[in-house]
């Protein structure tokens, strides 16, 4: 059987693979980081979420106040990390912010999970690295091993459910779930709750 031609142009894989994303500056910041983050961040006591603020926003991030993040959390680049008061990252999650993410006030990203706002362009030979930025806004909750596709965006108060594959935006309010993820039923507050007040 006869092998169909194909342009050399288009053959894969593709030599300038080898070559990275980056210049000079940003491999060294990610090496600056990577120190700093097994010294300072990593081996962290459980408890210390103020001086793990301190860490993240020396290398760049910007956290408001009452920030909580897992010392076991991953955070591939700070100064691309944008958390408003009273957001957390749980154990063990992946925020893979080659591009920006933004997590909302009150918004809860759960053990596991991983946001990633990179990929690459398979229709071409080099494979060019892609970036997008993901949102999670105000009171949103990601549960347990959720992974968040590049450009994603999560309406206030949602509810992901747990070990979704988010690959879309997801609306306001809305409890969603699935593989991939999609709105089921709208979030409604609880009016019997006790008062907090």
């Amino acid at each position: 059987m006869n092998k169909p031609s194909v342009d050399p142009e288009l053959e894969y894989p593709d030599e300038r693979q080898d070559f990275s994303p980056y210049n000079k500056r940003q491999q060294l910041r990610r090496v600056l980081w990577w120190i700093g983050e097994f010294l300072l961040f990593k081996y962290s006591p459980r408890p210390v979420y103020a001086w793990r603020r301190f860490v993240l926003r020396l290398y760049g991030a910007t956290l408001g106040d009452h920030v909580y993040v897992s010392r076991t959390a991953k955070i591939e680049f700070p100064w691309n990390l944008h958390m408003e008061h009273h957001s957390c990252i749980g154990d063990n999650s992946w925020i893979y912010n080659l591009a920006k993410v933004s997590i909302g006030e009150c918004a809860t990203i759960s053990q596991s999970v991983t946001i990633c706002t990179g990929t690459h362009d398979y229709t071409l030979p080099h494979l060019p690295q892609v970036t997008k930025p993901v949102t999670i806004e105000r009171g949103a909750w990601i549960a347990m091993e959720t992974f968040i596709l590049p450009g994603v965006t999560i309406g206030k108060n949602a509810v992901i459910g747990a070990r979704s594959l988010v690959t879309k935006d997801m609306p306001e309010a809305m409890v969603c779930a699935g593989h991939p993820c999609v709105p089921i039923k709208q979030r409604i507050p609880d009016t019997h709750a006790p008062s907090t007040k």
